[in-house]
């Protein structure tokens, strides 16, 4: 939709933004899921959380809160690289779900989805829940939408680190979206005056000979 996929380069750097794991659950032994990378390109990351704010909300999201939602399980989520059994922002389970799986390398536990849209219908309905986070994200607030979703309980890592690297990639995926906007409208610009060229009718070798011979 936005565009070309990312580069490696920008990948590893959201990956360097990425956040600590923290989801909780009762007991290991319930989660029976097998641990499955599941990673998305950016486009598809988007797309995908596209589609699955229209099936919960009924409507398109504005450019803010898609891209508000991009960068936060972009930051979760290694900008899409790392994603595990579908499941969009390490999201986690509830006390009776046990399609779920273990995380060996911290100790945490994460719901698992069958397909990516899944996962993302998920974690919509997760941020709907807490509805000041939700209302922040559609105003283009990261530092607000954080905060919220910090007094609703989704993340243990210190507020202003989390922000500050959300609001980074917020930013960056922002001016890359803009730019390419721009170029888009340029192409269609391009592709419009070609066409009105194509249009006008060529002057006959006949009809330039005849104005020739009358001068």
């Amino acid at each position: 939709m936005f565009g070309s996929m990312l580069k490696a380069s920008t990948l590893l750097f959201i990956a360097c933004l990425a956040a600590p794991a923290r989801a909780q659950a009762p007991d290991r032994r319930s989660c029976h899921a097998r641990r499955v990378p599941t990673p998305l390109s950016r486009d598809a990351l988007m797309a995908t959380l596209e589609e699955a704010y229209v099936n919960t909300f009924g409507e398109h999201p504005s450019k803010e809160r898609l891209l508000v939602g991009w960068s936060h399980v972009a930051f979760e989520n290694g900008g899409g690289a790392t994603i595990v059994n579908n499941n969009f922002g390490n999201v986690g389970p509830r006390p009776w779900e046990t399609d779920c799986y273990y995380n060996a390398s911290d100790n945490h536990f994460y719901r698992s989805y069958l397909t990516p849209l899944d996962g993302a219908l998920r974690y919509w309905a997760v941020i709907g829940r807490c509805r000041p986070a939700f209302d922040a994200f559609g105003a283009g607030r990261v530092g607000a939408a954080m905060a919220a979703l910090k007094r609703c309980n989704y993340f243990e890592m210190d507020l202003d680190a989390y922000a500050h690297r959300v609001q980074v990639i917020y930013s960056y995926i922002t001016r890359k979206v803009k730019r390419e906007e721009e170029l888009e409208r340029e192409r269609r610009q391009r592709e419009l005056e070609d066409a009105e060229l194509d249009e006008r009718p060529e002057q006959s070798s006949v009809g330039r000979c005849d104005q020739q011979l009358s001068r």
